[in-house]
């Protein structure tokens, strides 16, 4: 049996404030930091064979610390980015689900302007994961730093459950673990934050439409 533990990246001032970071650049936070060594703490006491990430900063610098600790390299993969919020990208969330409930849009299916669907993010990231099965060798622990979007839609698909359901809000830093066994991908658990006791928690935010991060 593979384990794939899918790690949402540290914390940043974009989450803090509620901004649609997307595929831009942004730097940990000082909490962030404080996460990301963390769950690399965690990790260092679970036989980690490989770490992966997604090659945007936020994401790199949660890896790098990881890595660190597990005495892996940092093996950058781009197809785990964030969801592409096109135009929205850099503004609040507040107002691209404020746009949608207003034009009666789901983001299952709507195409912000250079960017991407939750559906078409869903469909890169099950292309992704099926890639990361076939590369690595039955039986490893393998770490994959990404976002929180994308760790949902992978969630909400391996489940069978439609995009737009409600899933509890993924913390910064936490742990979603994925089990393979040659054959299917079963999830075991999602925003696992034990590791993260003694720091205050990301809460999220309002949230104007099911499922919502703040990337």
């Amino acid at each position: 049996m593979t384990t794939l533990s899918l790690i949402r990246h540290g914390a940043t001032a974009g989450n803090a404030a509620g901004i649609f970071q997307g595929t831009r650049a942004y730097a940990l936070s000082r909490h962030g930091r404080q996460q990301a060594y963390a769950v690399a703490a965690r990790l260092a006491e679970e036989h980690v064979s490989a770490v992966y990430s997604s090659a945007l900063r936020r994401a790199l610098d949660t890896a790098g610390v990881i890595a660190q600790a597990c005495r892996c390299f940092v093996s950058p993969a781009p197809a785990w980015r964030e969801w592409d919020m096109g135009v929205w990208t850099g503004q609040k969330s507040v107002g691209f689900y404020t746009h949608l409930a207003r034009q009666c849009l789901s983001p299952a299916t709507y195409v912000p302007q250079g960017g991407e669907s939750w559906g078409q993010l869903q469909t890169r990231l099950l292309a992704a994961l099926g890639q990361l099965a076939t590369a690595q060798p039955q039986g490893e622990h393998v770490v994959c730093v990404t976002h929180g979007k994308c760790i949902e839609v992978l969630v909400q698909a391996l489940r069978g459950q439609p995009l737009h359901l409600h899933l509890p809000y993924l913390a910064n830093g936490s742990v979603t673990r994925l089990a393979w066994d040659g054959a299917a991908w079963t999830v075991e658990a999602v925003n696992d934050v034990a590791h993260l006791e003694g720091l205050a928690l990301d809460t999220g935010g309002p949230r104007r439409w099911a499922g919502v991060q703040s990337a």
